[in-house]
């Protein structure tokens, strides 16, 4: 718990950067950025997470793409789900506890926010290193939902 956040409401909340960033939602809402909010604060900094190249990761892996849905449809490991960044505070419920997420993004840097934000959450996520533009270069699989060549976004 995140005295901060303990108003004996459910809260969600996501982290914008290396200074654990909290922008929580709940029931008495301001607009902050955009968002629904009614707290802003910074708590320390990250805690550890595991971290994984591209090459460590299983063939049979769950994989959580946090792009933007245009980045994903122009080329994404095949079963992957996608569930963009910013909106992973929503959506965590889609995801199942008890699954491993290897989670990436384009180059690694939202991955390495959306994972401790899911550890946060009681869910198990492992960052893959250097994202997609990693996957690609060592020549794993992509797809594309566009029809064209899949490309890195």
């Amino acid at each position: 718990r995140i005295p901060q956040l303990d108003s004996g409401q459910r809260s969600d909340c996501i982290v914008f950067s290396h200074a654990f960033t909290v922008y929580a939602m709940g029931t008495k809402m301001c607009r902050f950025a955009g968002r629904p909010a009614f707290s802003c604060f910074t708590i320390g900094g990250m805690s550890d997470f595991e971290t994984l190249t591209v090459e460590e990761v299983p063939d049979d892996a769950h994989i959580l793409d946090v792009r933007d849905p245009y980045e994903f449809d122009a080329g994404h490991i095949p079963g992957a789900i996608n569930i963009p960044l910013d909106q992973l505070p929503l959506r965590i419920e889609e995801l199942d506890p008890d699954t491993d997420y290897y989670v990436i993004c384009r180059t690694g840097g939202r991955s390495a926010r959306a994972t401790p934000y899911m550890e946060m959450h009681g869910y198990s996520a492992i960052n893959v290193a250097g994202g997609c533009g990693a996957w690609l270069e060592a020549d794993k699989p992509l797809v594309s939902e566009t029809g064209a060549d899949p490309v890195v976004r």
